[in-house]
C-alpha cells in the first residue's frame, strides 16, 4: 500500500492481495483509492470499513472528489456500513469495484448521508451469493438535490 498526495488529494494505491483489517479506513480529506487487479479489501471491525469526509455544512461544503477504483471488498459481519461518505462531500465516484457478501444483515455496501449532490456508481459488481439480507446502496437525499448516476453495474443475489 502507498499513499502519495497530488495538490491536496491523496492516492492509496492497494497491489494485488487480500488485506485484512479491523479498523476502518478514516479519511477527513478528498482521496483516492486504487486498486490492481486482485486488490480484495477484507473488514473483519464493527464500524463502517471505509468512511470519507467531514461532517460538513451548505457552508463549507467538499467539492474535490473522493474516488474508490478497482477494489474488491467481502467479509464485514460486523460493521455498521461499508464504504459511508459524509454530507456535503460532493464528488463521490466509485468504479471497478467490487462487493461479494460484503456486510452484515442491515448494513449497506455503499452509504451516502446526505448533500452529497453528484454519485456516480459505475462498472462495479455487486454479488450477494448467501442467505444474509444487505443493501447494495442506501442514498440518503436529504434535500432532493443529491444526483446519483448508477452505469452499467452487475448485481447478483441468490
Amino acid at each position: 500500500m502507498l499513499g502519495l498526495n497530488f495538490g491536496g488529494q491523496v492516492t492509496v494505491y492497494f497491489s494485488s492481495g487480500t488485506y485484512n483489517y479491523s479498523s476502518g479506513l478514516a479519511f477527513n480529506y478528498p482521496v483516492a483509492f486504487r486498486g490492481e487487479p486482485g486488490s480484495w479489501l477484507c473488514y473483519e471491525g464493527t464500524a463502517h470499513a471505509v468512511d470519507l469526509g467531514q461532517l460538513l455544512t451548505a457552508s463549507n461544503y467538499q467539492a474535490l472528489e473522493y474516488i474508490v477504483d478497482g477494489l474488491q471488498f467481502t467479509c464485514g459481519g460486523g460493521m455498521t456500513e461499508g464504504i459511508f461518505l459524509n454530507q456535503y462531500n460532493v464528488n463521490f465516484r466509485v468504479r471497478h469495484c467490487g462487493f461479494l457478501n460484503f456486510g452484515g444483515p442491515g448494513t449497506a455496501n455503499i452509504w451516502t448521508d446526505g448533500y452529497n449532490w453528484d454519485i456516480l456508481i459505475e462498472h462495479n459488481w455487486f454479488w450477494q451469493w448467501d442467505s444474509v439480507g444487505r443493501t447494495m446502496m442506501f442514498v440518503n437525499s436529504r434535500d432532493g438535490n443529491s444526483q446519483l448516476r448508477f452505469i452499467g453495474n452487475d448485481v447478483s443475489c441468490l
